[in-house]
């Protein structure tokens, strides 16, 4: 029997009705506790696995570079854009995915045109302002109305994170990929 991967799923983003969703949490009993490329070694199949539930969908990542770069793509982009931290799409037959540990996800939906968003934003995106350039493309290049949900990352209890609404309840973890589709 295979096991059931812990799904947080957020109302704001189920209520659009355009988007399926998912921020997969930490995986009990898996060590995590190494170097970045390991984890994420260790998380693969998992994501796989969830991954093939919604279809054939074409997983699409960021490469994560704690900037405040945002690419435009589509199901014939590569793997994996290169010098990103956010990712826009149109593209029913793509899957948006991030992984973050100590950082924010912030998803992106605008109901109308069916347009999403998935960024990556730490501290040094957050100050070069990751968000805002995610805003800015999603309008530019395909919008003129846009819902944003902030989901912070893990944040310790002495430390705060000024504005960001705490909408995941309990502990925050290490690792959490994110997945974001359009609804068929």
């Amino acid at each position: 029997m295979k096991e059931t991967l812990p799904v947080q799923l957020f109302p704001a983003l189920s209520e659009t009705g355009v988007v399926e969703h998912g921020f997969i949490l930490r995986i009990p009993g898996l060590d995590i506790q190494t170097d970045r490329e390991s984890a994420l070694q260790r998380l693969e199949h998992y994501h796989r696995d969830q991954l093939a539930k919604i279809g054939t969908r074409s997983l699409k990542l960021a490469e994560q570079i704690h900037g405040n770069g945002v690419a435009t793509i589509d199901a014939g982009s590569a793997a994996k854009t290169k010098e990103v931290d956010g990712l826009v799409t149109m593209d029913p037959n793509v899957v948006l995915g991030i992984y973050v540990a100590d950082c924010c996800a912030v998803f992106l939906v605008d109901p109308i045109r069916r347009v999403i968003g998935l960024v990556h934003s730490g501290k040094k995106g957050t100050e070069r302002n990751i968000v805002g350039a995610a805003i800015r493309k999603v309008r530019n290049e395909f919008a003129k109305s846009m819902m944003t949900e902030k989901i912070p990352g893990p944040i310790s209890s002495d430390s705060t994170l000024t504005g960001w609404k705490r909408d995941a309840p309990g502990e925050c973890w290490r690792i959490w990929p994110c997945e974001i589709v359009p609804s068929r």
